[in-house]
């Protein structure tokens, strides 16, 4: 039984979780990142029923963000760019997993987010998926996300199942 939904991980909502961390690291300029946290809001809330983008799209629609849609675009780039292997993928979601505040963290930390805003059931939802996806689901996810990155027209909604069938 194979069952398909937009709580699937692609390399999209990748790309949204690491302009979530962006937006997480320049939390000081916050008028100047409001365009970039109004857009996130807007696609996190969309995230059941909209059309993935390709890079190229998604490059596109950060550099029309006023101010900072350039240089936001360029760190995305940068971040994906640095995603060279099966391990940097792990990492990158255990990194996403320590932005959620815990208890006993400081109260005062900004750069991370409460686990029950917005971006913490967001960022919660795709460290679960990640995390009970076997091997080969992680791997495909991986190569999807390559395919992603080398900009070929990949809109990056290939799913990967996060069970096994049975």
């Amino acid at each position: 039984m194979n069952a398909l939904s937009a709580e699937n991980l692609t390399p999209y909502k990748i790309s949204i979780c690491i302009l979530i961390q962006i937006y997480l690291n320049n939390k000081i300029n916050t008028n100047k990142f409001l365009p970039l946290l109004h857009w996130l809001i807007t696609e996190i809330q969309e995230s059941t029923g909209y059309q993935e983008c390709t890079l190229q799209e998604l490059v596109g629609i950060l550099e029309g963000l006023p101010e900072i849609g350039p240089p936001v675009a360029k760190q995305l780039l940068e971040q994906l760019k640095e995603m060279k292997d099966p391990d940097s993928l792990f990492t990158f979601f255990q990194d996403i997993q320590d932005l959620i505040h815990q208890e006993g963290d400081h109260a005062d930390d900004d750069s991370k987010v409460e686990k029950s805003s917005m971006f913490g059931i967001f960022f919660r939802k795709m460290v679960l998926i990640f995390d009970t996806c076997m091997f080969a689901a992680q791997s495909r996810l991986f190569a999807n996300l390559q395919r992603f990155k080398a900009d070929d027209g990949y809109r990056g909604n290939q799913y990967i199942y996060t069970y096994i069938d049975g």
